[in-house]
Order: C-alpha cells, then sequence, then structure tokens
C-alpha cells in the first residue's frame, strides 16, 4: 500500500525515459508521445505504486504519476492543507508539460483527486479526454468522515482493513508510525473536502472496482456517471477487493488502454493495394 520513505528506481526500457517534473511528476516518456496517462495513488501511497504500469503502456503513451507531498523523493516537503490545493499543485506541473489529450485515472484517494483534477484542467482550458475513477465512491454519496481523528491502534486496523500493506510493516514500530501518520494526513486532506455541488465534467467517466470492494460496492459503481455531461455509464468489475489493482496489473493496464481514444495513439501504417 505504501512506498512512503524512499522512491522506487524507476523500471528503465528502450522506450520509456524517467524523469520528476518540479519534483510533483513522475514521468515516463514514450518516444513520440501523443498522449499522456496521468496516475493519482491512493492515501498514503506514492508513485512507487505505479513504477511497474509504464512498460506496459503502448508506444505512444507519456506515463505520468503525481508525486504527492510527504514521501518518496517529497518526504520533506510539507502536506498540502487542502485537497484543493494538491489538486492545483498536479495541474500546474500538468501545465507546465507541452500539450498532450489526456486520460486521468485515480484510485482511492485518487479517484477524489482526480475528479478535482479534471475540474480544474476543464477550467484551465486543457479538458481530459477520460477520468477513470476507481475504488471509491463518487462524492454524491459519501462525503466527510472522521477517521483521520482516530487514534494510532484505531488507524492501524483501518489500514488492516483495507489490505494492501505488508503485515511486516505494521508490526515494525517505527514503519507503522509512519504509515500510520501518513493515512491519517491524507484522510483528513480528503474527510475535510465538502463540496456544496457537483458540478459535472465534460468528459466521459469510466469506473474501475473490484468485486469485494468495501469502499465502492458494484452496485455504486455507476452512480460516477451523473459526475458527467456523458450519461452513459461505463463500469469495469475485477475480482478482488480494494486493492485488486495489484492482482490484475496485466488486466487493468489493458482496460484502461481500451479507453483511449485510438485517434489519440500514434497512426499505423497502413498498406494500400
Amino acid at each position: 500500500m505504501l512506498s512512503i520513505l524512499t522512491d522506487q528506481p524507476p523500471i528503465e526500457g528502450l522506450r520509456v525515459h524517467t524523469e520528476l517534473q518540479q519534483g510533483r511528476l513522475q514521468r515516463h516518456r514514450s518516444t513520440g508521445a501523443t498522449v499522456r496517462v496521468i496516475c493519482l495513488p491512493h492515501a498514503g501511497s506514492g508513485v512507487g505504486g505505479y513504477r511497474s504500469w509504464a512498460p506496459l503502456l503502448p508506444h505512444g503513451v507519456e506515463f505520468a504519476v503525481a508525486a504527492y507531498p510527504g514521501r518518496e523523493s517529497r518526504i520533506e516537503d510539507p502536506w498540502p492543507a487542502t485537497l484543493d490545493d494538491l489538486t492545483h499543485e498536479i495541474s500546474d506541473a500538468l501545465d507546465a508539460l507541452p500539450a498532450l489529450p489526456t486520460v486521468v485515472f485515480g484510485h482511492s484517494m485518487g479517484a477524489l483527486v482526480g475528479y478535482e483534477l479534471t475540474r480544474h484542467l476543464e477550467q484551465r482550458g486543457h479538458a481530459p479526454r477520460r477520468l477513470i475513477v476507481s475504488g471509491r465512491r463518487p462524492p454524491t454519496l459519501h462525503q466527510g468522515g472522521s477517521v483521520h481523528t482516530l487514534g494510532d491502534a484505531a488507524m492501524t486496523e483501518e489500514v488492516r482493513r483495507l489490505g494492501g500493506t505488508a503485515p511486516e510493516l505494521l508490526t515494525d514500530t517505527r514503519m507503522r508510525a509512519l504509515i500510520v501518520d501518513a493515512v491519517r494526513r491524507d484522510y483528513h486532506l480528503v474527510e475535510t473536502h465538502l463540496l456544496e455541488s457537483f458540478p459535472q465534467v465534460s468528459c466521459p467517466i469510466s469506473v474501475f472496482t473490484g468485486s469485494d470492494d468495501p469502499e465502492l460496492a458494484v452496485v455504486d459503481a455507476p452512480s460516477w456517471t451523473a459526475l458527467s455531461t456523458h450519461s452513459a455509464p461505463d463500469v469495469r468489475v475485477f475480482d478482488g477487493d480494494h486493492f485488486y489493482l495489484t492482482r490484475n496489473r496485466l488486466p487493468v493496464v489493458d482496460a484502461l488502454v481500451q479507453r483511449i481514444d485510438p485517434a489519440d495513439l500514434p497512426t499505423s501504417e497502413v498498406l494500400f493495394p
């Protein structure tokens, strides 16, 4: 679940070049990229959770992961005061890059960040092609919460409930303290982000979830559609719990790629008779 102490080394490949964009994004640049995928991590996590996705993407796709403050290479950077501050920071980092058609993917906390990021990018005239949300109910169904106010023991149980964290990390006193602190701070951002209205985004919203995800039941997944001007629901259910992404890495990335507009990918060579 967590990678808050140090950066995970990027996977190197002939077609991929990795760099940090002003410390806020880790980019895996594909030569001649014509479309960008930006991923937003879940609470307590960072770029390391997505590092194995880049080599699975086809030629022409630039892959970027938001590097949240307070972990990995940014462990000395202060946490943002609000989720809006975090989203504005990511928007600024994307604005500094060459313009490309963009697909936004966010899991759990990242789903809410992804929704707000999509809204911010639209306001700046850079509307994404698609928003893919995962593992979280839409804000129309769930806002607020007090999990971030729990004591250390209760917060540790919350981390265990969600899964995705190696048990040995939670038995190490120092690591457990770091994990609990990171999750609490991120939960604070999410639980204090209260919307009075729920503006629709202009791009389609796709929803990924696990068949047994306690945070996003399959029956609730289509509710995200109300936050888009595109009314047709697009829900993909994978076998697994809240961290179904780990056991389904290949099919998840494949499903993401299937939702990239083919017109945004490099033109294939066509043979004429």
